[in-house]
C-alpha cells in the first residue's frame, strides 16, 4: 500500500509498525521473570486440575 492512502481506521484498533520502542532498563529483566513465574503457575494448575481429575474418578469408583 502507498504511502499517504487514507485508511478507516476507528479509535479500537490497534496499528503496529514493526518497529517496537525499547524498553527502559529493568523491565526486560522483570519481564523475563513474569514469563518464568506465568510458566510455573501453568504447571501448578495443571497439576491441580489433574488431581481434581483423579479425585473424581475415584468418588465415582467408590459410589458404584
Amino acid at each position: 500500500m502507498p504511502l499517504g492512502v487514507p485508511v478507516g481506521f476507528g479509535p479500537g484498533y490497534i496499528v503496529l509498525d514493526g518497529d517496537p520502542v525499547p524498553l527502559p532498563k529493568g523491565v526486560e529483566v522483570r519481564i523475563s521473570k513474569l514469563k518464568r513465574l506465568c510458566g510455573a503457575l501453568r504447571v501448578v494448575a495443571s497439576f491441580v486440575a489433574l488431581e481434581q481429575q483423579i479425585l473424581l474418578v475415584k468418588t465415582r469408583s467408590e459410589s458404584v
